[in-house]
């Protein structure tokens, strides 16, 4: 069934709602969708409903929620991604594929070796975009949970915050990413490094602070996908026997 999301105000059974002029566009001109079909409606908070077109009203698809609906297609584990900021279509890619195999919480991080630094006055301008990157790849996958891009800090602030967590870096030779998740339950801080990788000095400030150092295997990745096979690989680990099958 088709999916769409509402997120700029609470669902609730028996109400009438307006998808988006390009929502709208799109299930129209693109999908030939037709009055009265069914269709899924989602808050991008895991909340899911049933939805039934009723027709256009000024460009815009009005939907009926009929009843509320279980889609259990979350991972059950929570990754909170911690990327150095690199450059634009690369971190871009990283939003992206992340958020498309199912990442829980993005807060993007100024590492020493970062080639980006970001204007405060654009800061907020960036944010939105990186969201709505977010947001187009949930819809491609039909999540139920859009993930939430947080405001880039230092990594400093970073470590502070999480409190333990995994850092990958490509110079660690004891351990491998699949040993050191086996210490996490539920949730997972993950720290991805920029183009140049991670300093000694932010290595040994990791160390220092509870934050498990572990490589991704013997080949060196490109940051964007050092993210994404890190980030699947923590997610298929932590599944249940019966959800690898």
């Amino acid at each position: 069934m088709r999916k769409f999301f509402i997120l700029d105000q609470p669902l609730n059974v028996n109400r009438k709602y307006l998808l988006s002029k390009d929502d709208s566009h799109h299930y129209e001109k693109v999908l030939r969708g037709n009055k009265n079909e069914n269709i899924i409606i989602c808050d991008g908070k895991n909340q899911n409903y049933d939805g039934k077109v009723l027709g256009m009203i000024n460009d815009q698809l009005q939907v009926l929620l009929i009843s509320k609906i279980l889609i259990d297609n979350e991972p059950s584990t929570k990754i909170h991604l911690y990327p150095a900021l690199i450059k634009t279509e690369k971190f871009d890619y990283l939003l992206q594929k992340c958020s498309e195999v199912g990442v829980f919480e993005i807060t993007p991080v100024f590492a020493e070796r970062s080639l980006i630094k970001l204007d405060s006055k654009k800061i907020e301008k960036k944010i939105s975009r990186w969201n709505r990157i977010v947001v187009e790849a949930c819809k491609q996958c039909q999540r139920s949970y859009i993930p939430i891009v947080n405001k880039p800090i230092s990594f400093e602030k970073a470590i502070t915050q999480s409190q333990e967590g995994i850092i990958a870096y490509v110079n660690e030779e004891k351990l491998y990413i699949k040993q050191a998740i086996t210490k996490f339950d539920k949730s997972v801080n993950l720290f991805i490094g920029p183009e140049g990788g991670f300093s000694k000095r932010e290595i040994k400030l990791a160390s220092e602070n509870n934050i498990t150092i572990a490589h991704l295997g013997s080949l060196i990745l490109r940051a964007e996908t050092a993210a994404v096979v890190a980030t699947s690989l923590i997610l298929y680990e932590k599944m249940d026997n019966d959800e690898k099958q």
